[in-house]
């Protein structure tokens, strides 16, 4: 028997591939929304499919609750280069290509991903939780505090959000259900990882569940019409719902089971956010994107569609990881830079501890 451990400084491999499955699903989950939008009532089988894909932005926040995040001027920073150097590439392609003319406004608006267009929704608001952190890390460590936050988010993003529908928490897009999956994440790992001691019947039991999970919904959407398909989504398809978080956690858990360390799994998911930084950039080509795969789905049969997608989007996912390689290196020189910023900042708090202590 083996026993779940837990290294919180050290890139565990299973999690960095669940990074790799979590990107790709929202990836191929976005790639196909609006064909399923569309064509939900003639093809129920991609209404099951949405929400089978629905998981990959609640494995995030489950992740980064499983570590913790440590919030630093250097991490916002990075992030914030990543953004604005994706904002500049595709902007400056699409100007090229000569659909797009130069605007000095647009370009400005650019410099500000965090607060404008409809686009980078989830880093808005992980950026929130981010800001949060400090306040929450502390609070987490304290096992009976850490319990009450648990629960008093979880009946907030469950009643408000979820049950009661409140405009400011639907479809659990806000700041209050990722404080509660980043909680959650935590307690799995406190709570039931670190106590596994059989990995091979946790992560069959885990298998097992998630799949009659899946199945179940599957199955109904499958063979409801639209009036009850709209009843199931509310139940299983937003960030906020039950079964959707259940079957996250589920997910979850199952790859939590593995332990291994592989440098390439590694290197691939250290680039995952510049995939969803390319294909829900303002100036990534869209239109001509979800055209292909509508033009797809109209003229193949589900099984050779479900293949082409899959194959397209696989070639998008590399791509983007290339391209972020490519970024790391031309922006390397401007790493020594953020190091010195934090550094300065990590004195200007010492000698203003220090004298505190002084008087």
């Amino acid at each position: 028997m083996k026993t779940a451990v837990v290294a919180q400084n050290v890139r565990q491999s299973n999690m960095e591939l669940l990074r790799i499955v979590a990107m790709f699903m929202i990836l191929v989950y976005h790639s196909v929304y609006y064909v399923f939008y569309d064509y939900r009532g003639e093809s129920p089988i991609f209404a099951s499919l949405m929400t089978l894909l629905h998981i990959g932005v609640p494995l995030f926040v489950l992740i980064s609750g499983f570590f913790g995040i440590k919030p630093s001027i250097k991490g916002f920073l990075k992030l914030y280069l990543i953004l604005i150097f994706y904002n500049l590439l595709f902007y400056g392609i699409r100007i090229i290509y000569g659909d797009v003319g130069f605007s000095y406004g647009e370009f400005i608006r650019l410099w500000f991903p965090f607060s404008i267009y409809k686009s980078y929704w989830f880093f808005k608001v992980y950026l929130m939780l981010y800001l949060f952190t400090p306040v929450i890390n502390y609070f987490r460590n304290k096992t009976h505090i850490c319990d009450k936050l648990l629960i008093i988010s979880g009946f907030i993003t469950f009643y408000w959000g979820w049950f009661a529908q409140h405009p400011s928490l639907l479809d659990g897009k806000n700041v209050v259900n990722f404080i509660f999956l980043y909680m959650l994440g935590y307690w799995l790992r406190t709570r039931i990882v670190e106590r596994t001691v059989d990995l091979k019947k946790a992560r069959t039991r885990y298998l097992i569940v998630y799949l009659v999970v899946a199945i179940c919904i599957g199955v109904l959407l499958y063979f409801s019409n639209v009036v009850m398909q709209d009843y199931l989504k509310r139940l299983c398809y937003g960030y906020n719902s039950p079964v959707l978080i259940l079957m996250s956690a589920l997910f979850f858990l199952l790859f939590t089971t593995f332990n291994f360390k592989n440098k390439f799994v590694n290197w691939v998911a250290s680039s995952v956010f510049a995939v969803y930084c390319v294909h829900e950039n303002r100036y990534f080509f869209r239109k001509a994107w979800y055209g292909f795969i509508e033009n797809q789905y109209l003229s193949q049969t589900s099984l050779t569609y479900t293949l082409t997608i899959l194959s397209i989007c696989c070639l998008l996912f590399i791509s983007a990881v290339l391209l972020d390689k490519l970024r790391m290196f031309i922006v390397r020189p401007i790493m020594p830079i953020l190091d010195w910023a934090q550094d300065k900042v990590r004195l200007y708090k010492c000698k203003k501890i220090n004298k505190s202590l002084n008087l």
